[in-house]
């Protein structure tokens, strides 16, 4: 019992590292996009730098627990990474856009953007961390690295998730925690040794000074567009969202995948993850999440035949692939829909799950999103977000035994799962 105990002891500082690091990053999130929306909305820039703000001092103040021990005063600390973070912010949604126009490149785009979210509360933190710690400067290293993992948390799974929280808690929170204790790792010890908290020399006011022109003059630079802010309309009637849902052609960037579902509309680009857009207007969406919108272009009968998509200074013509409503076969009775109704086996894919709702005939394959599947003859459906068929197979009594899935040229059998 007593070797338990003791055991126990000493993990429980690591243990809370990573669980305030953890809420840290989860509660952050969820203030700083609160604030956002107070202040406009994203992507304008007056909401990404309180969304920053927020985020960063939230971060600092449920970090300065693990770091009073060492002598590191709290309101420098809050002050100090708000303030950067709330600069860093809004320059790695810049050089994201910069550097990878629509996409999101790991070696260019994205990657850049994490490392610059990492930077801006690692390196102001480590000008504090400096006089108080062994090593500090490894800090930077795992602030950096905290957000990278952040980062694919959020394309994997989705932000907000908690994965991308735990993944920081993980990396910041033992890193912490070790400069705390200042045991040794590996040889990497700053120049400056290690001091009880003193009065901040000349030296180190012009090396706070130098970081924060540099981050000044690189969001400068790079920040090219015009402080914009939109608006979601409410007066849009959700029920015309499935005029844009399709196939839309990004030329080398991929396929844009549009879903509905239910009252939000879903975007998904070749290799990243779906992501809600918002209506500004009739016809005009715009995301949160990237300063990016699109406006939907209609043809001669009314039809979305294309899109016209705008972000970081560029506009790209995006036409709707070919699949027209003449395709729909809608002498199909939708009462016959509940035949599908049921779980089909993908194999290592997972199971599809068949619902209904209101008319409509439903798809979901696991660990996706669901969308509605379209009849273009008796037994065939066809998805319009993806270039997919199926065509349920019924047995001797006319029951749905299974499916036959057709896509990227291949065929796959789908038998459908007793309940």
């Amino acid at each position: 019992m007593r070797t338990q105990l003791k055991t126990l002891v000493r993990i429980t500082p690591w243990l809370i590292g990573v669980l305030f690091s953890a809420v840290a990053m989860f509660l952050g999130y969820e203030l700083g996009s609160e604030t956002a929306g107070l202040l406009g909305g994203e992507p304008g820039i007056w909401a990404r730098m309180g969304k920053g703000f927020v985020w960063g001092g939230v971060i600092a103040g449920l970090q300065w627990p693990i770091v009073r021990a060492v002598g590191v005063l709290p309101i420098p600390f809050l002050v100090v990474s708000a303030v950067w973070f709330a600069v860093g912010y809004p320059l790695g949604h810049t050089i994201q856009g910069t550097l990878g126009n629509w996409g999101l490149n790991w070696m260019g785009a994205y990657g850049s953007g994490l490392v610059i979210l990492g930077l801006s509360l690692g390196m102001p933190q480590w000008w504090i961390f400096r006089r108080h710690m062994r090593c500090a400067s490894l800090w930077i290293l795992f602030s950096v690295m905290g957000w990278l993992l952040t980062g694919v948390a959020w394309i994997t799974v989705g932000a907000g998730s908690g994965a991308d929280a735990i993944a920081y808690g993980l990396v910041t929170g033992l890193g912490l925690v070790w400069l705390v204790r200042s045991q040794s790792l590996f040889p990497l010890p700053d120049r400056v040794p290690h001091t009880p908290p003193a009065q901040v020399l000349r030296r180190d006011t012009l090396i706070a000074l130098g970081l924060a022109v540099a981050i000044i003059v690189s969001w400068l630079v790079f920040f090219r567009q015009d402080p914009i802010s939109f608006t979601v309309d409410k007066t849009v009637d959700p029920a015309s969202y499935d005029d844009y849902v399709g196939r839309y052609d990004y030329g080398n960037e991929g396929v844009m995948a549009v879903t509905r579902e239910g009252g939000q509309l879903f975007t998904k680009l070749a290799g990243q993850r779906w992501v809600e857009i918002f209506p500004h207007a009739k016809d005009e969406f715009f995301w949160k999440e990237v300063n990016a919108w699109i406006t939907f272009v209609r043809d001669d009968q009314g039809k979305v035949s294309g899109g016209i998509h705008r972000q970081d200074g560029r506009t790209l013509n995006v036409p709707k692939l070919d699949i027209s409503e003449s395709t729909v076969d809608k002498t199909v009775d939708p009462a016959v829909y509940d035949d599908y109704v049921g779980r089909y086996d993908y194999g290592n894919e997972g199971v599809m799950m068949v619902t209904t709702d209101g008319g409509r005939l439903l798809a979901q394959l696991t660990g996706q999103r669901r969308f509605e599947i379209f009849p273009h003859a008796k037994d065939g459906f066809f998805w319009k977000v993806v270039d997919a068929q199926i065509t349920f197979i019924r047995d001797d009594q006319g029951k749905v035994s299974g499916g036959i899935h057709h896509q990227d040229g291949q065929t796959q059998n789908v038998p459908k799962l007793k309940e």
